[in-house]
């Protein structure tokens, strides 16, 4: 290749990198133009230890789940199970009888309550198979333990899987509404947060998100994002960026679990769609 074209190709490259940029800084220029100041909210949770007894029946659950034995997920159930399929909207209450929630017939046993209801979404009835609707039960069991952690719930006496946090709607609302983001683009800090004016690793930090703070990340400006990096509207109303790991969904799919008479049941499973 001549000196001519090597200059050709590396001015191309520089042309291209310079028009990303001015991409990236127009999509950015113009959501920031749409992101207002909130009230700073966060997210609780009430931590659980549990016993031996629910410590042993969560193995068990593990252990069915591995080996696709619904027999012995269905003999833990209690006998007024609640399944629950909620929306992935955290602005939306996940509980039985909410609006827009899909609760399960208590008129029909527990085993069949969750097998009916938990599965499947968006699946055509035609192509759900007893199969499937094993599958579905014990994936969503699966998914719950993984974590290993327990919480509390809103409702008294429950204990869930994974951890289930606790966060006033209202204010979560005034964040979607200030800042324009998805709703379902709403998110709790894990653990804390660092992030940046820009988008990049040579940028210093300025700031850092504090663990259980909700935040809505922003997809408008996403399809100019580097890879690995998403921008956050913090309640300040200014636009910053992270590549952290640590932003968790507000309404994961759960078990919460009961200590009756009879020892520990599961008394609630939420699925999302």
């Amino acid at each position: 290749m001549s000196v001519f074209n090597s200059r050709c190709v590396f001015c191309l490259k520089m042309l291209f990198a310079a028009l990303a940029a001015c991409l990236f800084t127009s999509a950015a220029r113009a959501q920031s133009a749409a992101v207002k100041p909130y009230p700073r909210a966060s997210v609780t949770f009430t931590a659980v230890t549990p016993d031996a007894a629910l410590k042993a029946m969560i193995e068990v659950l593990r252990k069915a789940a591995s080996e696709d034995d619904v027999g012995t997920i269905e003999k833990s159930l209690a006998a007024d199970l609640q399944v629950v399929v909620c929306r992935s909207d955290p602005l939306l209450p996940c509980a039985p009888g909410a609006p827009g929630v899909k609760t399960a017939d208590q008129s029909k046993p527990a085993a069949q309550r969750l097998r009916e209801t938990i599965c499947c979404p968006g699946v055509p009835e035609d192509q759900i198979t007893d199969e499937l609707r094993k599958e579905t039960i014990t994936g969503h069991i699966a998914g719950a333990l993984e974590s290993g952690q327990t919480t509390g719930h809103e409702t008294p006496g429950l204990v869930c899987m994974p951890s289930w946090a606790i966060y006033d709607r209202d204010k979560a609302k005034a964040i979607i509404a200030a800042t324009g983001a998805d709703p379902l683009l709403l998110r709790y800090a894990s653990e804390p947060i660092k992030y940046r004016d820009t988008p990049s690793e040579k940028a210093p930090v300025s700031g850092t998100i504090a663990k259980g703070d909700l935040v809505p990340m922003l997809s408008d400006i996403a399809t100019n994002m580097p890879d690995g990096w998403y921008g956050v509207a913090l309640p300040s109303g200014k636009i910053a960026y992270t590549d952290a790991i640590g932003l968790e969904e507000l309404t994961p799919s759960g078990t919460c679990f009961r200590k009756d008479g009879s020892g520990w049941k599961i008394a609630l499973v939420m699925a999302i769609e």
